[in-house]
């Protein structure tokens, strides 16, 4: 979802104080060892246009969609595996400023 919306100008940043920050799939991923609770925070964040809070109230539903094309189960499906291991997935965004993406999975999954 970064890279796509990054392809109308913005850019994908792994931002904050990572303890390591790597590239997947052309995205950088920032993580950061939590301590209370003890796990692991990562975070992908992009520069590009943002979420609306309309669409931002909706994003974990199952077939919700902004895009011509996809089933909209992407992030219903990560939450719910997240969310099974114990952890959990929030997201920040400002239309025209951008998104972030952090999960929290704790330590020992």
């Amino acid at each position: 979802n970064p890279t796509v919306a990054c392809t109308l100008g913005g850019t994908t940043v792994a931002s904050g104080p990572a303890i390591e920050s790597w590239v997947i799939l052309r995205t950088p991923v920032a993580t950061e060892r939590t301590a209370s609770p003890e796990g692991v925070r990562l975070t992908v964040a992009d520069t590009g246009i943002g979420i609306s809070k309309e669409s931002q109230a909706k994003l974990f539903q199952p077939f919700f969609t902004t895009k011509t094309e996809g089933v909209g189960l992407g992030l219903y499906v990560t939450r719910n595996i997240v969310e099974d291991h114990g952890g959990t997935i929030d997201i920040e965004s400002e239309v025209g400023v951008g998104t972030a993406v952090h999960v929290w999975l704790p330590s020992g999954i």
